[in-house]
């Protein structure tokens, strides 16, 4: 058995367990599930796993909201584990301010409803999250905070993009430190609005949720998805993933850093 096939065989039951939905051209999930592993998942993986450096990959993944960001993160971890690495998972989620802390910044930007509740850049605790990565670097033990903060309701108009993006230069020690970065590509951020990838929403509360982030998507994303930036995202090995709107993988394509 190949390396590649024994890779697929550690997803494999993980995606025939997982709630999937399966074109109709295919005539079992078990099928499509192989296509997936093969044209998706491990392509992914092969590509990350190049990108090892020591004393340790710091691996960004930039997603819109319910673009899979998620089930690739663990599916990546899983891989790697199974390799024989140690690995961590981080997600921006898990380094959010605490609710107080959040509580000043709102009362610091009175009537601005991008920093009222947590999502934007503003409300993360960079210092931690830093701190982690540092750890890692220093081949310490990395112990991940996971988000139990509940405090969340609906979120932003289109306006008040100044303080959040004074924020996201703070964002810069973290690109500094990634040695590669996936970026999932839509070709129409309004797709999130859609609801996939949150089923346990009413398109209601989807709506509510991603309209937090709209206005940044707008902002950000154009400069993001650009192939030839010369910020500090595009000056690491990338790989950027286009989905179409119902999530699909349309193609992979790999490019080196850019020279400064």
């Amino acid at each position: 058995m190949s390396r590649r096939q024994t890779l697929g065989r550690v997803l494999e039951p993980l995606l025939l367990s997982a709630s999937v939905t399966v074109p109709s051209h295919y005539p079992s999930k078990a099928e499509y599930v192989h296509q997936l592993i093969d044209t998706y998942y491990l392509p992914v993986f092969l590509w990350a796993e190049k990108q090892l450096r020591s004393p340790c990959l710091v691996l960004g993944l930039s997603c819109v909201q319910g673009g899979g960001k998620t089930t690739m993160s663990s599916y990546l971890e899983t891989l790697f584990r199974a390799t024989g690495r140690t690995c961590a998972t981080l997600s921006l989620d898990d380094v959010y301010l605490p609710h107080a802390d959040q509580l000043k910044v709102a009362a610091s930007n009175p009537h601005n409803p991008l920093l009222e509740h947590r999502g934007n850049p503003g409300t993360h605790d960079l210092n931690l999250l830093m701190s982690l990565i540092d750890d890692a670097n220093a081949g310490r033990d990395v112990l991940v905070p996971r988000d139990l903060n509940m405090y969340q309701s609906p979120y932003a108009l289109g306006r008040h993009l100044r303080p959040v993006n004074q924020a996201l230069r703070e964002f810069d020690r973290v690109h500094a430190a990634l040695t590669a970065l996936i970026v999932v590509h839509v070709d129409d951020v309004r797709w999130v609005y859609t609801g996939q990838g949150v089923p346990a929403m009413t398109s209601t509360q989807v709506s509510d949720f991603v309209d937090r982030f709209m206005p940044a998507y707008d902002q950000y994303l154009p400069a993001l998805y650009a192939t030839d930036g010369h910020s500090l995202v595009h000056r690491v090995p990338r790989l950027t993933i286009e989905i179409d709107v119902d999530r699909k993988c349309r193609g992979i394509v790999a490019r080196e850093s850019t020279k400064v």
